[in-house]
């Protein structure tokens, strides 16, 4: 039988460490989400409660119709409707618009598996339950599309487990009643792109004055950035921010062979160029 000397003279200390800790890991994956699902489950959780509010407003936007939040008190009493159709400005695109370059920079900086997983990437969800215990890293994105998806239809961003346990739930869900490319055309036209701009029709349009089909690798890079903090890579108030997130997307681009080295290195030596800010443009 190994024990852990036996392994330490196989693999060395730091491979030992690596397999306890992935061990680990596994074991406490397990144990959270067993708890978190008896928890959900005791309070009442009812597939009702999330599911058919998530096809009604998957349904409302693939109709092109933007959100609409429900807030309520305390009692459970409705108390606002809010409808961000008045704030966002927006423009439905559909999926046989949008160049390879626009697909091909979202899926490698945002989500690399999304044609393989069921709506959750079950090995960086892993990794996420890791790092949330052993902190190793300070951020650790597990959020497939189809869960973002899920938050920005929902506006349910609550940073709680026992949210993203639902939301895990829920993205599943919606993989089984809707296709890759109907997911992803939603999450094109819906994602946050910074100010009052809401999808990449608008964003195009906004920032290069072009549709979707017309970005080149650079421009499509920069969109697929600015939706991972809209606020802080917005290309009018922080320019060179947003052009370091456009590279790094580039990179992601290129490590997951989507361009060459050489449309990389030709995309990373351009410019940030973007249109003159319209007047009008308020940010809400």
């Amino acid at each position: 039988m190994l024990n852990a000397v036996s392994l330490r003279f196989l693999f060395g200390g730091n491979m030992l460490k690596r397999v306890l800790i992935g061990f680990a890991a596994v074991v406490c994956v397990i144990a959270i989400l067993s708890t978190v699902a008896i928890g959900t489950f005791a309070a009442g959780f009812k597939k009702g409660n999330y599911y058919i509010v998530d096809e009604e407003l998957f349904g409302r936007a693939r109709s092109g119709k933007n959100t609409v939040y429900y807030a309520y008190n305390a009692a459970n009493e409705l108390v606002e409707v809010f409808n961000t159709a008045s704030l966002i400005g927006h423009k439905w695109v559909e999926l046989s618009e949008v160049s390879e370059n626009i697909i091909n920079a979202f899926i490698s900086a945002e989500d690399r598996e999304f044609y393989r997983h069921k709506g959750v990437n079950i090995r960086r969800t892993l990794g996420a339950v890791a790092n949330y215990i052993f902190r190793t890293r300070s951020s650790f994105g597990a959020s497939t599309i189809t869960q973002q998806v899920i938050k920005n239809i929902s506006g349910d961003n609550e940073a709680s487990v026992k949210r993203k346990f639902n939301e895990i739930m829920r993205a599943t869900h919606l993989e089984r009643l809707y296709s890759k490319d109907e997911i992803l055309e939603v999450y094109l036209n819906i994602v946050p792109m910074s100010g009052n701009v809401s999808g990449i029709g608008m964003a195009a349009e906004r920032y290069f004055g072009k549709g979707v089909n017309e970005l080149n690798i650079a421009e499509a890079a920069t969109i697929a950035g600015i939706t991972n903090s809209p606020s802080r890579y917005d290309p009018y108030n922080h320019p060179e921010e947003c052009k370091q997130k456009r590279n790094r997307v580039l990179y992601a681009m290129l490590d997951n062979g989507t361009i060459s080295e050489e449309e990389y290195n030709n995309a990373l030596q351009s410019e940030l160029v973007v249109v003159e800010r319209a007047e009008n443009d308020a940010v809400y």
